[in-house]
């Protein structure tokens, strides 16, 4: 009876493992409805405010994170896609998270402390912010991330012809901060529930001990 229950449970580890492994693209979704997205960050100082930007095409919606602390962090937002998009909005192909107040203990960051995500961050490492957003005021920028002023809505519309602030849900993801662009984390977005780093090897220990329950049963 307790080798049943325990190949039970090593069966029930397994299922887990296949759930936390699983990764969807974007959905279509109709304009007004709510998209779940769930967030893991992992940078090395804390943000005083960030922002999440969803885009699809010249379309995007933009969701207050607020203060996001140093280290692992997970998060789940809604994401409303009915106000401002228009009726031929069909998810959401790529995402970027942008933040402000890194601490100064960052190396190599300026006051302010500038983030943003990249999927390639070979054109901005060590550069500075000037370099990597032309015709931007960083001290505004930082200002604006936190207020939410117009001069934001602006910075996120030039992002849409950005390649390289603009991440694939489902992949892990640079952070760089600045002044300099400097190596600062990373972010994952996805659909699916994002699985943490620690549960993953646990579920794949579980997932070996429920194939040597199998076999001990064979």
């Amino acid at each position: 009876m307790k080798s049943e229950a325990f190949y039970k449970a090593c069966m029930s580890a397994t299922v887990a493992v296949a759930w936390a492994g699983s990764s969807s693209p974007a959905m279509a979704v109709t304009p007004g409805d709510t998209q779940t997205v769930y967030i893991r960050t992992n940078f090395w100082h804390s943000l005083t405010a960030a922002r999440f930007v969803g885009a699809n095409s010249l379309t995007w919606v933009m969701v207050d994170l607020g203060a996001i602390e140093a280290g692992t962090q997970y998060r789940t937002i809604g994401v409303s896609l009915g106000t401002g998009l228009g009726s031929g909005y069909n998810g959401m192909d790529w995402y970027t998270i942008i933040g402000t107040g890194l601490g100064s203990g960052a190396p190599g960051v300026g006051s302010g402390g500038f983030l943003a995500g990249f999927s390639d961050n070979s054109g901005a490492l060590g550069q500075p912010f000037e370099t990597v957003f032309p015709g931007v005021d960083e001290a505004l920028l930082n200002e604006a991330i936190t207020t939410g002023s117009p001069l934001l809505e602006g910075f996120v519309s030039s992002l849409m012809s950005r390649p390289a602030n603009q991440l694939s849900f489902g992949t892990t993801s640079s952070a760089l901060s600045f002044s300099n662009g400097t190596d600062a984390g990373t972010i994952l977005a996805d659909f699916s529930p994002v699985p943490e780093p620690g549960s993953a090897i646990v579920c794949l220990g579980a997932l070996g001990i429920g194939m040597l329950c199998r076999r001990r049963s064979v």
